[in-house]
């Protein structure tokens, strides 16, 4: 299954700018296996709620999508995807809390639980939410 950068790429989202020369695939936990150079391999369980359909391919949900970009990305990024998610309908603001709870329990979701608060759809463009974001952080807020 497709996921994360990859699945946002193929979702239309904006601003988590991963290599677009790695193909992100996750596989059920269990059939680990090396790396290969192109493939990035992710081993997570999946609901099927997190799976969507896109062109015949199997990819990530949006809410899915998002949340394991935010334990993947620095703060702007992660930010600026959530950002062009709403900003472009391709969530409501119910399923992104919704998308921050699929975090919980899992590694680094303390560095990442203040980014939820930050992302509202207004931004148009991820240096509109990195600009904005930038002025929050000398202001001394997260």
């Amino acid at each position: 299954m497709i996921g994360l950068g990859s699945a946002a790429r193929l979702l239309g989202i904006a601003g988590a700018d991963t290599d677009e020369r790695v193909i992100d695939l996750v596989l059920p936990p269990g059939g680990e296996r090396q790396q290969v150079p192109g493939i990035a391999l992710h081993f997570w369980h999946l609901s099927r709620d997190d799976v969507l359909e896109v062109g015949g391919l199997r990819i990530t949900s949006v809410r899915r999508t998002l949340a394991d970009l935010a334990l993947h990305l620095p703060r702007n990024r992660a930010v600026s995807a959530m950002d062009s998610a709403l900003n472009k309908n391709l969530i409501t603001p119910d399923e992104l809390h919704q998308a921050k709870a699929l975090t919980r329990g899992r590694p680094y979701c303390r560095k990442a639980d203040g980014w939820w608060d930050l992302a509202d759809g207004r931004a148009e463009t991820p240096l509109e939410t990195w600009s904005r974001g930038l002025h929050r952080r000398r202001a001394g807020t997260r």
